[in-house]
């Protein structure tokens, strides 16, 4: 029987830790788009050459900062180092990471960290997959950790440096500016973005305006999922999507600034399923978003999004795998895949409306007529 006790965590972040591992060392030859652009934009910069706009906006659509993780993956290939190891082993240093801030945020709970560290979802995003999402995952939770231990501004920098390792943190400002006892604090959010910026213009020789405009453009792919995946048998004209991404942001931001919590977050929570049921733009790795939060408030929901989640990354994955080297699959794989994804999203609505105390309208029950 296990005790409990503070060292209780170490086999926990162990496991995690090597669960991950042996997925990476499985899974480090296999191609994928992204570990493609890894490659590319990190040999662009160990050449000194600059990337924005382009091929940025289709390798690296972000701020100027994981670029020079994947240059120096680029220099270290040449010493026989893996690119795919390395880059992916730095992604699960901090999924493992996480681990213990959720068993912080849960009280010391074990079986919440021993959930975190097997949930499917988040190995298969950063082992298998070698997206970077589990560092600005870890980062925006440790500002709240700070945030919740009274370090306000200290807070604030950290999640501006999560902003920094992938800018889709910025998404959730207002819920940080509600709970910020000094409101001007806010802006400080900016500092590791302009900073890197700067630095890359400098280094690279090439305007502001370019690295901006690139990261702000960047909205995930249109039509894939939720609403869009409707709207795009109509139209996939440029201006439309844009006019539908503007629609989104702004009314995920009305919700976040109307919706009132005290738990920071149950809010963080909200505010996911709210992005998931409506947002405009989406890729496979922001499942792995909202894993933490639900873990952390305990929800009911929990294991069915994380089951469903699975299902549903599975079925891309394992066509990248029988389907190597092309984005062209069978129709029976896009025909699982639009299933799997349909049901998980109205998971996702069922879970806000839950969540949220929405009452969804339904019909009146028919009544007898009087004679």
């Amino acid at each position: 029987m296990v005790r409990i006790g503070k060292l209780n965590i170490k086999p926990v972040i162990l496991l995690a830790f090597v669960v991950r591992l042996i997925i990476v060392f499985i899974s480090k030859d296999f191609p994928n788009f992204d570990l493609f652009s890894y490659s590319k934009i990190g040999d662009l910069t160990l050449k000194g050459i600059n990337i924005y706009p382009s091929p940025a906006s289709t390798n690296h659509p972000y701020l100027p900062f994981y670029l020079y993780l994947e240059a120096l993956a680029v220099y270290l290939s040449r010493f026989n180092i893996n690119l795919n190891f390395f880059l992916k082993f730095t992604n699960i240093f901090f999924d493992t990471a996480i681990t213990y801030l959720v068993y912080i945020f849960t009280n010391k709970n074990l079986k919440s960290s021993l959930i975190y560290a097997l949930n499917p979802v988040t190995i298969l995003v950063t082992s298998f997959h070698g997206q970077f999402d589990s560092m600005p995952i870890f980062f925006l939770l440790l500002s709240i950790f700070l945030m919740k231990t009274k370090r306000e501004l200290f807070s604030i920098f950290v999640y501006s440096f999560s902003i920094l390792t992938k800018t889709w943190p910025i998404l959730f400002m207002f819920i940080f500016f509600k709970y910020l006892r000094k409101k001007i604090n806010i802006l400080f959010i900016f500092f590791f973005p302009v900073i890197s910026i700067i630095i890359y213009s400098f280094l690279f020789h090439t305007s502001i305006n370019r690295i901006i405009l690139t990261v702000v453009k960047y909205q995930g792919l249109y039509g894939i999922w939720g609403v869009t995946q409707f709207l795009s048998f109509f139209t996939r004209r440029f201006i439309v999507q844009k006019i539908i991404t503007l629609a989104f942001i702004i009314g995920f931001t009305l919700f976040i600034l109307k919706y009132n919590n005290k738990n920071i977050f149950q809010k963080f929570l909200i505010s996911f399923l709210f992005f998931f049921s409506f947002t405009s733009g989406f890729s496979i790795q922001y499942l792995s978003w909202i894993i933490p939060f639900l873990i952390i408030t305990n929800s009911k929901l929990s294991l069915s999004i994380i089951i469903q989640s699975t299902i549903y990354l599975l079925s891309h994955y394992i066509a990248w795998v029988a389907f190597p080297n092309t984005d062209i699959f069978p129709g029976y794989i896009k025909i699982i895949q639009n299933i799997t994804g349909f049901a998980l999203w109205f998971s996702f609505i069922k879970a806000w409306c839950i969540s949220a105390n929405i009452r969804l309208p339904i019909a009146p029950k028919p009544t007898l007529c009087s004679k």
